[in-house]
């Protein structure tokens, strides 16, 4: 039979600096004050969610929002990629239609390069659309 393992055979532990950290937290959150009413948390009511046509015309609404707001400057990024993806889109179409016509490649080609160039702006117009919005929240808070 084993013997029980005694306190001086165990390996001496060793911390690491995230259980240091977490050491120094305060595990138990202050108390609520008298009265307050605790709800738990609860996940986006899946019924509230809007439809697909809606939430893209509120996006349409906010990128032009964004566009003619004077107190919001677009990032640098947005600033010079978009108006090169724009052109890329000229290019792609007198690239396939006018310079390199054959038959049945230059038509599929140049699809396939307005969806990758689509996708493009699209991911662009959303990273700038979340910018704005956190702009938003932030002048909603702290502005006057």
């Amino acid at each position: 039979m084993a013997e029980p393992l005694h306190d001086d055979d165990l390996p001496a532990p060793t911390r690491s600096r995230r259980s240091t950290a977490l050491a120094l937290l305060n595990a138990d959150p202050p108390p609520p004050p008298d009265g307050a009413v605790l709800h738990p948390p609860t996940g986006p009511d899946p019924s509230a969610r809007k439809w697909f046509l809606a939430q893209l015309l509120d996006e349409a609404r906010l990128a032009f929002q964004m566009y003619f707001d004077s107190r919001y400057r677009v990032s640098r990024v947005f600033q010079f990629t978009l108006p090169a993806v724009l052109a890329l889109f000229a290019l792609n179409y007198f690239f396939f239609a006018v310079w390199f016509s054959f038959p049945i490649v230059s038509p599929l080609l140049e699809r396939v390069g307005c969806v990758v160039l689509g996708v493009f702006l699209y991911r662009l117009l959303v990273r700038e659309l979340a910018r704005y919005r956190d702009v938003l929240d932030y002048l909603a808070r702290y502005a006057r």
